[in-house]
């Protein structure tokens, strides 16, 4: 969990969410790889800003969002939910890095994800506690909800035996 000061909905300007990370550890694995989320250039997305205690902002975010060398941490234009006009510390993706993945339409990730899991649990479940925490903050992120709804129909069918019927 994140120590933060203040919390707050806001919008950020010029990037949206994308599953564009291949994932291999944690929540997936070599023989079922998943994807991460980050950022990517472009339109415009709702989430939540929070504002860190410098005391441990160079820690939190180090250990949190740099471990892995995936994401370009980039001062971007948010407005929040007063109407406050301010910059925030995004995570795009490296789009240099190997881990990145051009194609994270929700035709392609949906299967990755629904098959990804690996030492601290599904991939399915990391896209899922997002979805619902957004859901939380009354933001709506139609990529992330059309993702949710088709991993949700792919689990559907797995649990399905050849009678069609479910277990």
């Amino acid at each position: 969990m994140v120590e933060f000061e203040k919390r707050q909905v806001a919008t950020l300007h010029g990037w949206h969410r994308s599953f564009c990370l291949r994932m291999v550890a944690g929540r997936a694995s070599l023989n079922n790889p998943g994807r991460m989320l980050a950022l990517q250039r472009g339109s415009h997305t709702q989430g939540v800003v929070l504002k860190l205690p410098e005391a441990t902002l160079e820690e939190e975010l180090g250990l949190r969002e740099m471990v892995l060398g995936s994401y370009q941490p980039t001062w971007a234009p948010v407005t929040l939910d007063d109407g406050t006009e301010t910059h925030a510390i995004a995570f795009v993706a490296d789009e240099s890095r190997e881990k990145f993945e051009a194609d994270s339409c929700v035709e392609t990730v949906a299967p990755l994800i629904s098959a990804a899991s690996g030492k601290f649990g599904s991939n399915t479940e990391y896209l899922l506690k997002l979805h619902e925490a957004l859901s939380e903050c009354s933001v709506e992120d139609r990529y992330i909800a059309e993702l949710a709804n088709a991993v949700y129909r792919l689990s559907r069918v797995a649990t399905c035996d050849v009678t069609g019927t479910s277990e």
